[in-house]
């Protein structure tokens, strides 16, 4: 049993006894200690503490003296286990005395200690002592009732002030890309020799990879949680807490109970492809845990910091099936075999709107397809229905994939100079002509600065006259603007040239990992189309036609 003795009095710590185990009344000794007051010294050490208020306890005659002790908690947060337990019995009607050694170990949150101190413990008759503060309810004179609130208002500044200093020491340390995470993500471990390294784990790294092949390869992500399930995978947090990281939280009772918010959380961790993000989430308040997701332009990215479970490109893959919502079908066919949506998220009308996949059957005829209901909503200007056959769409697009493969394999340099043409890249010798004309521009804009200068100068100094001046400067200052927007148009047309020849060289290098295509599966699809494209049918039964088209990814519509 966890008992400190002082003097004669023998106090016992609430965490080793139960509530039927307490007598009717009792009096709570709190000792509160963050990290931050842990760096003052000595007098804040809850040995400290528990000195402090056992002597207070035995010289008034407290009743039941009982300890709460919260190690390593801050005055801001609230949710403290030991701060919670004697709330609970303060409501209960079970505490007669509550004792700290000053008012920041109740509380640096001037709401809630103002709340206590005022109203929750005068209402339930509980004699409140905060010993440097010299307060005693028990005494209280009118100096308290002006001191008290003061009081708790520095001590809430206090944590507001720790609160900045620690989010500027982070801020720095993530804008030079250090990893500010008190954990890595599940595949790595840090490296105990430098916290700061990310090492791969071995066994979590491959529980890692075969998530993405199975999500890439079109499996549910319902599917791919069951599997690691009935393979008893331990789940992250689990892990983690089997290799004895302290403080990592397991909410599920069952080690290998995978969820699909897991899955998805490790399909969106950009980290598995080796690089740094900080700054991810900001927190709401200071007086909050809580942290809100950040815009992901506001990131601070760092590529390549470390070795690297996915590549590049399936994460950028997986992160566009992602962004693909499925809508759930309440039928009995929905992911059955034979009934899988493998253009999901990637099949519109002409008009822009999605088409909804509707998986059917009757009897033994697969009747899967797709269709628009934008065309029966008020105010909607869609052209029609555009229902098409899942398998009819399969066969249209594994056609058209199969000759442009072909094609490519047969005639690459054909299929290259067709796209340079169609993005209007020019040749070496047309860039470098390009270039040099922007580098004649901005050569003669920086002449002009000094023309306009010295031109200016002569004026002040009567060496040149006020007519003569303003000609040559409107001049010189039209001739300035010209050559500006020529430089924005020449820097326009040589970022938009190299944005499309590294699309093309992206496309090209996707297109050459296949040889010889005989069925279409999801990797493939989302690897090589970025949307297909289905106009209103024509003609009625076997002279009914539909034309689709495909507009590839980084490319575009061939």
């Amino acid at each position: 049993m966890n008992t400190t003795n002082f003097s004669s009095l023998t106090i016992k710590e609430i965490k080793t006894q139960t509530l039927e185990e307490l007598p009717d009344k009792i009096t709570v000794l709190y000792c509160r200690l963050s990290t931050e007051d842990a760096n003052e010294g000595e007098s804040n050490s809850i040995s400290s503490q528990k000195q402090i208020l056992a002597q207070v306890a035995e010289r008034e005659g407290l009743v039941n003296p009982y300890f709460f002790v919260d190690d390593g908690f801050s005055g801001s947060n609230a949710q403290r286990p030991d701060f919670q337990k004697a709330l609970n019995l303060v409501e209960a009607g079970r505490v007669v005395n509550f004792v700290v050694k000053d008012l920041s170990r109740l509380s640096r949150d001037y709401l809630l200690s103002g709340q206590l101190t005022e109203i929750t413990f005068p209402s339930k008759n509980i004699r409140f002592i905060s010993l440097n503060e010299n307060l005693d309810s028990s005494k209280r004179n009118s100096q308290d009732a002006y001191l008290t609130p003061l009081v708790s208002l520095f001590n809430n500044w206090y944590s507001l002030q720790c609160s900045e200093k620690i989010k500027l020491s982070k801020h720095t340390k993530a804008k030079t890309g250090e990893k500010i995470g008190w954990v890595a993500p599940y595949g790595y471990l840090k490296n105990p020799e430098n916290p700061k390294e990310w090492l791969v784990d071995d066994y979590a790294s491959q529980i890692v990879k075969r998530v993405f092949k199975e999500y890439l390869s079109g499996k549910p992500i319902a599917s791919i949680a069951n599997g690691l399930r009935k393979d008893k995978i331990l789940t992250p947090a689990n892990y983690k807490k089997k290799l004895g990281i302290s403080n990592y939280r397991v909410l599920e009772s069952d080690p290998y109970h995978w969820k699909s918010q897991m899955i998805c959380q490790m399909l969106e961790k950009e980290e598995y492809t080796g690089a740094t993000i900080n700054l991810k989430t900001a927190k709401i308040s200071y007086k909050q845990r809580n942290c809100r997701m950040r815009p992901r332009e506001d990131w601070l990215i760092f590529p390549d910091t470390h070795e690297a479970i996915i590549s590049k490109e399936d994460f950028a893959l997986a992160r566009k099936m992602l962004g693909h919502k499925r809508a759930v079908q309440r039928n009995t066919w929905k992911d059955k075999p034979g009934h899988e949506n493998i253009f999901a998220g990637l099949v519109f009308c002409e008009n822009g709107h999605k088409l909804s996949f509707c998986p059917q059957q009757k009897a033994d005829v697969n009747l899967d397809h797709y269709k628009c209901y934008h065309h029966r909503r008020a105010g909607d200007s869609c052209s029609g229905l555009h229902y098409l056959r899942k398998n009819v769409l399969e066969e249209l697009v594994l056609t058209e994939l199969q000759q442009l493969i072909s094609f490519t394999h047969l005639d690459e340099e054909k299929l290259l100079e067709e796209l340079k043409s169609r993005f209007d890249i020019r040749e070496d010798k047309r860039q470098d002509s390009l270039k040099k004309q922007l580098n004649r521009s901005k050569k003669r804009s920086k002449e002009l600065d000094a023309i306009i200068q010295k031109l200016y100068e002569k004026q002040l100094l009567d060496e040149i006259s006020e007519d003569r001046f303003r000609k040559l400067a409107d001049s010189y200052e039209s001739e300035q603007a010209e050559l500006d927007q020529q430089i924005r148009e020449l820097q326009e047309v040589l970022v938009g040239q190299t944005e499309s020849a590294e699309n093309i060289d992206k496309f090209m290098r996707t297109i050459r990992n296949y040889t010889k295509l005989e069925k279409l599966t999801p990797q493939i699809v989302n690897e090589l189309i970025d949307k297909i494209v289905v106009h209103q049918p024509t003609g009625r039964g076997k002279s009914r036609q539909v034309k689709i088209e495909l507009h590839y990814r980084f490319i575009g519509e061939i």
